[in-house]
């Protein structure tokens, strides 16, 4: 698998950014002077772009995808959502840490709206739960659960449609 890169570009077409520095954190950040209070203020976004050449095969999360779609810059395709037992094997339907099951999507692709054209991904692996020594193809029955032979994978696994 190699990395995949993103550059996220600013719209600075319209408005200004100052540089300010936050009182407790020392943190640097930019905020609009045209707009009343010092509230970080970033650039709006304009598009991403690939550094190099798109990546064949990746692997990204769950978390990255969920923003990226909140963000606009990537579509998910026949989203599916899908939901899996989080619990110990006496009770996989009553998880003791979140109190609910795991709630996956799974897509047919995604789209990364980039500023020089659309690019599309295959989905070849789904987040979901799975026999942990298994194949994605193998299904967990009430035996797998027993046994605790199970694994979650919070990931996505693409590869570039050409």
């Amino acid at each position: 698998m190699t990395v995949l890169r993103l550059r996220k570009l600013a719209d600075r077409s319209t408005g200004r950014r100052e540089t300010r520095w936050d009182p407790e954190t020392g943190e640097r950040y930019l905020y609009d002077p045209d707009t009343p209070g010092f509230d970080p203020e970033p650039w709006p976004l304009a598009g991403i772009q690939f550094e190099g050449e798109p990546p064949t095969e990746v692997n990204v999360s769950t978390r990255w995808v969920a923003s990226a779609i909140a963000e606009g810059w990537l579509e998910g395709v026949n989203p599916q959502p899908v939901v899996r037992p989080a619990g110990a094997r006496q009770h996989v339907w009553n998880s003791t840490q979140t109190g609910r099951p795991h709630v996956f999507v799974h897509y047919d692709a995604l789209v990364f709206k980039t500023v020089d054209g659309d690019v599309r991904y295959a989905v070849v692996h789904q987040p979901d739960k799975y026999v942990a020594d298994g194949t994605d193809g193998d299904l967990v029955t009430p035996e797998v659960y027993a046994e605790g032979n199970t694994r979650v994978d919070w990931f996505y696994g693409l590869r570039r449609e050409d």
